[in-house]
Parts: C-alpha cells; structure tokens; sequence
C-alpha cells in the first residue's frame, strides 16, 4: 500500500472514530451494534463537509445501503428521518457549511 493510500485510510478511520465517538457506536435507525458503517449525510465527493463530523451517521450495513429503509436506496426517507433524529438547524448548517464561498463575499 502507497504511504499516500495509508495516509487516506488512516485520515478515514479517524473521521469514522470521530463520528462514533460524537454519536454513538450504534446505527441510529435500530440501535444494531453489528457491521457499523459511517455514512456521509451530504456526498464525500464534496471536500467542505467530507470530514466535517456532523455529516457523519452511524448506521448498520442493513440501513445504510442493503433495506429498502436504507440511506442509499430511500434517501428521501433517510432525509426526513435524520431531520427529525437531529433537527431542523443541523440540517440548515451543514448544507450551508457545504456550499462553496461566493467569489468577494
């Protein structure tokens, strides 16, 4: 493995060890303590909020991509149930910290 690779699995494994620590090691959808995986609320592919703890979400591998209750396959459900779980003003502020600067302002 790259040192560059180590360095992005270790940078990874950091942030995911941030979110349990900040959420809990249990999927918030059914409290499951089994295959934890962290889950970015708002897409990794944007860099402002990739390792941003807040868009982090504990979830077992059965909610987070495998059941029809899952981040990936009912994001719409997802959306409305992490709302709910974490509020209204959450949401609002990582959407706004995930939106790039305006040009002179």
């Amino acid at each position: 493995m790259s040192r560059l690779r180590k360095g992005i699995v270790k940078v990874s494994t950091s942030w995911k060890g941030e979110v349990k620590e900040k959420y809990g090691k249990r999927c918030v959808v059914c409290g499951s303590l089994k295959n934890i995986e962290i889950h970015h609320v708002i897409t990794r592919r944007n860099y402002l909020v990739k390792r941003y703890i807040p868009n982090g979400v504990p979830l077992c591998r059965d909610h987070h991509s495998k059941n029809c209750k899952s981040a990936h396959k009912n994001p719409s459900w997802f959306k409305e149930f992490i709302i709910e779980r974490r509020g209204q003003e959450w949401w609002d502020d990582l959407h706004e910290k995930s939106k790039k600067p305006k040009e002179g302002g």
